[in-house]
């Protein structure tokens, strides 16, 4: 249990930098203590973490470091590849697929989950109106597009994209509606 929450401390302070004793103890459901004991665990592991005493405190880890490749076990590992062949089955993106084949060779797993997503592409523009999506994304570009509200009223909307997502058997668009002068 310790060293599954000092590695879920190491990540949570790579992912949000520097958090306070308290909120990390909020979070981890330990107490303040246990957080300062768990920190000096870390430096002694050799994870380079800065303590601050002022009045924002906290601890962070120093930049520019990264865990090394033994970062996750072999079942999140495996986990991870059939996710990865799941998304690859939905989208058939040429270096998903090349990253599966990559990754079936590192992975031991013998569970025999697969995942088929390939339904998502059911509809024989979703490839293309994804790929505008993400294209726009890249480009810093809004959308402009006819929009259908539930009440099945149409409008003319720009919009500038900050994914996808697919629920309930339908693709949405996640963005934010505002005007600019580049278009996709």
């Amino acid at each position: 249990m310790k060293r599954d929450r000092l590695y879920g401390i190491t990540i949570y302070l790579l992912n949000h930098g520097r958090t306070s004793a308290k909120t990390l103890a909020e979070y981890f459901e330990v107490s303040v203590r246990t957080i300062q004991r768990d920190m000096d665990a870390l430096s002694m592991a050799k994870i380079p973490i800065i303590a601050y005493s002022d009045s924002d405190g906290g601890y962070e880890i120093q930049e520019g470091y990264r865990l090394d490749e033994q970062w996750v076990n072999e079942e999140e590992f495996s986990m991870m590849a059939t996710a990865l062949q799941g998304y690859s089955s939905a989208m058939g993106e040429n270096q998903v697929v090349d990253l599966c084949e990559k990754i079936e060779q590192l992975s031991k797993d013998d569970s025999h989950i697969l995942l088929d997503f390939s339904v998502l592409q059911e509809h024989p523009f979703i490839h293309q109106h994804l790929q505008i999506i993400k294209t726009a994304m890249q480009k810093h570009c809004c959308l402009r597009f006819m929009y259908t509200n539930a009440r099945n009223e149409r409008k003319k909307t720009v919009a500038d994209a900050a994914g996808c997502m697919y629920k309930w058997y339908a693709w949405y668009m996640i963005a934010k509606t505002q005007k600019r002068l580049s278009y996709v």
